[in-house]
């Protein structure tokens, strides 16, 4: 494969790079360097030999190798070929510089520039910063020295005739090179590798003022209740005999959740905590979704404290009650039963206080694509039931779910891991069928829910914008007939003039765009 740019003329540069802002500020630059007589500027022959070293330099190489860091390095050494191509696998774009330092006045001149580059540009994405399993929030570049005076078989496999050589890789792919010690085409050269591997994402072209400016952030049930009443409400569901845990569940609602709730007391023991995620499990246990919801109501304003959500964030998945709740009313739901009316608007409200902690709703996307996607399956059940103000919360809990699905999304195309991209893909795809054949029932009402209609049209902006799956998606609301079903929508009575509801029109002339 042959390199994806070089560097003889300024016409050679891609054209969309040159037209960005940062490509138009570096022209002058750049042209500048490409009118040079010298295309290798102050560069230094190998020689033919290795050259010797002392006792000192072997002494403080030996030390160097020894040397492995626990943290994440911006510039690292290799000498070997194993070391390098060990580099080159684990990350996706790497910039070599082919130095000899002690032998080489321009090498000891570029070296500081090249280390503050690297301090500059490297980035490493890590398990913290991984979206959902495969979309990285960071670029993913690694700077290598490589000592040509101890490295003989690196020289000889990149037939490095000169010193200081820059190489680029992109994938493993060398893409560029650059020979000599000029800061002005090194750090363009890097900029231009940067740009191949990670181009800016086409929704950047077009002007989406709205989709852009909607709120990231869940709706929000802070609402509190009579606990006492709530208890009360609940143990009736419980024969009062020995084999029942009702006495248990009585004890752990009066003495840990209503104190809790209460600000009479706090979590500081995690016995507290585990004993309250045992009770309500049990009452999911014994209850299912027929009765249960009082115990629900407790959790929906347990996870808008910040002291219970460090609690839930590290309970594992088996004995987590949010999860449990979650999986009770998907299971059920999917069964052919059918659920119990105040369960699902209390499952509802509780799932969207939960993702309005980004730490709780970051774990909770991750489970997704590990746990069949029970949470988008029990919310598309709801938003498709024939409850209306099920439907209608549904539609809110939904925007709140894909915002923070949405969320880590980059503003450029990165490599994707194609076993877990197709995860994601096929989450927002299943999203976006349910959204318009919810949005295509309401333009079949003869008055359409103006809230529950804008909810759905900025969930299917926020699902779409810079999604690394929009093209399937765009393809999807094409076949699905969105443009027919918001024509439909913008003929019926409170929606038609824009001066009743002039988001909505915004938004489905923005959404247009992206088709």
């Amino acid at each position: 494969m042959g390199p994806v740019y070089q560097t003889t003329s300024s016409s050679n540069l891609p054209q969309e790079f040159l037209a960005t802002p940062l490509g138009a500020s570096m022209r002058p630059m750049i042209e500048q360097m490409f009118r040079g007589t010298n295309p290798v500027p102050s560069g230094h022959q190998l020689p033919t030999a290795p050259s010797v070293q002392t006792p000192a330099h072997l002494l403080a190489d030996i030390a160097s190798s020894a040397y492995s860091p626990p943290t994440d390095l911006h510039l690292v050494s290799c000498s070997t070929v194993t070391a390098f191509d060990k580099e080159l696998t684990q990350h996706h774009c790497v910039v070599a510089n082919f130095t000899n330092e002690r032998g080489c006045p321009p090498c000891r001149v570029i070296a500081p520039i090249y280390e503050e580059l690297a301090r500059k540009y490297h980035s490493t994405p890590t398990g913290s910063n991984a979206h959902h399993g495969h979309q990285h929030k960071a670029k993913d570049i690694k700077f290598i020295k490589v000592d040509t005076a101890t490295s003989m078989e690196l020289s000889q496999r990149f037939q490095i005739r000169a010193t200081p050589t820059f190489k680029f890789f992109i994938n493993k792919e060398e893409v560029g090179e650059m020979k000599g010690a000029n800061q002005t085409e090194l750090e363009t050269q890097i900029n231009l590798m940067v740009y191949t591997a990670y181009p800016p994402h086409s929704h950047l072209k077009l002007k989406l003022p709205k989709i852009k400016a909607l709120s990231p952030s869940p709706i929000l049930y802070p609402q509190v209740f009579n606990f006492d009443k709530a208890l009360n409400k609940l143990l009736e569901s419980f024969p009062q005999d020995g084999n029942s845990p009702r006495e248990v569940i009585k004890q752990t609602f009066e003495w840990v959740v209503i104190p809790f709730l209460s600000k009479k007391t706090d979590l500081n023991s995690p016995d507290r905590f585990l004993q309250w995620a045992r009770a309500t499990t049990q009452v999911l246990d014994s209850l299912g979704s027929s009765d249960s919801f009082p115990a629900l109501d407790f959790l929906r304003l347990a996870v808008l404290r910040e002291e219970y959500v460090d609690q839930l964030f590290i309970c594992p998945p088996e004995s987590n009650p949010l999860y449990e709740a979650i999986r009770v009313g998907t299971s059920q739901g999917q069964e052919g039963g059918t659920l119990a009316r105040p369960f699902s608007l209390t499952l509802l409200r509780l799932i969207s206080n939960a993702l309005g902690s980004p730490k709780l709703a970051e774990q909770m996307m991750e489970m997704e694509t590990k746990n069949q996607m029970l949470l988008l399956r029990f919310v598309v059940g709801r938003l498709l039931d024939g409850d209306v103000d099920v439907q209608v919360l549904a539609s809110g809990v939904f925007y709140g779910l894909v915002s923070r699905w949405a969320s880590n999304r980059v503003e450029w195309v990165g490599p994707q891991h194609t076993s877990e991209a197709g995860v994601e893909e096929e989450w927002e795809i299943e999203s976006m069928s349910a959204l318009i054949e919810s949005l295509d029932r309401e333009a079949k009402n003869a008055e359409p829910n103006p809230e529950m209609t804008y909810r759905l049209i900025a969930t299917i902006g926020k699902l779409i914008y810079l999604s690394p799956s929009s093209a399937s998606l765009t393809t999807l609301l094409e076949s699905l007939g969105f443009p027919s079903t918001i024509k439909s929508l913008m003929t019926k009575p409170g929606l038609s003039k824009a001066n009743n509801h002039p988001a909505i029109q915004d938004l489905c002339k923005e959404l247009q765009s992206l088709m």
